[in-house]
């Protein structure tokens, strides 16, 4: 497999990723009572800000790593490291345990999982404005 296909499975994951998270956010929106709260929307910006700093170095570390890998024989399950496939599991396991035990507001999840969804969507875009800038080796 090509790097370059790499990064593009990379990019439909983060952007699946962040499509299926924002979408249990916006779901909790539409089930909150109070919906004119102006500060919700810019919390979810606020969460959208954080988590972007966090995953757009994660993006250029994780090419960078792709484009170190020999150009032969590469598996396709090498779009992610193993220290970003625990990361995945571990935040997917506090989510489900996050929404499963525990009383938090809806308000809350569609803050956290709005801003979380948006961050790992332009995450994943960013992958391929890479690949379209021509910043690969064989791209």
């Amino acid at each position: 497999m090509k790097r370059k296909n790499l990064v593009i499975l990379a990019g439909i994951i983060w952007i699946f990723a962040g499509l299926k998270v924002s979408a249990i956010g916006i779901d909790d929106f539409f089930n909150l009572e109070n919906k004119v709260l102006l500060f919700i929307p810019i919390s979810a910006i606020i969460y959208f800000l954080f988590f972007l700093k966090i995953f757009s170095p994660m993006v250029d570390k994780n090419i960078q790593r792709i484009e170190s890998l020999s150009k032969d024989n590469i598996k396709l399950w090498k779009f992610l490291d193993k220290k970003s496939y625990i990361i995945m599991i571990l935040m997917m396991s506090f989510g489900i345990i996050l929404r499963k035990f525990t009383h938090l507001p809806l308000t809350f999840f569609f803050v956290f999982y709005s801003g979380l969804g948006l961050a790992l969507f332009s995450a994943g875009i960013k992958y391929f404005f890479k690949l379209i800038r021509g910043e690969l080796l064989d791209a």
